[in-house]
């Protein structure tokens, strides 16, 4: 899917999507011929993971501790 259909999937807007990109908190699973960025439906779950935790008081910083502990294979969720 591209950042638009994210974004409207995740019920964010486009710029929200492209900062977790800049931010890494998301990444893109290819580019079309054109160059527009796909996603995988694991980064709409994602998105909505990161949204779920910020709506229960965590910042961006302490997400980007989840999924650094996450990729460790040491989550702490």
């Amino acid at each position: 899917m591209t950042v638009r259909r994210l974004a409207q999937q995740g019920g964010v807007t486009v710029h929200v999507v492209r900062s977790y990109l800049r931010r890494g908190l998301l990444r893109a699973a290819g580019h079309t011929e054109a160059g527009y960025q796909l996603f995988s439906t694991a980064e709409l779950h994602r998105l909505r993971f990161i949204r779920t935790a910020q709506s229960l008081g965590f910042t961006l910083a302490e997400i980007e501790e989840i999924f650094r502990h996450s990729r460790q294979r040491r989550s702490p969720c």
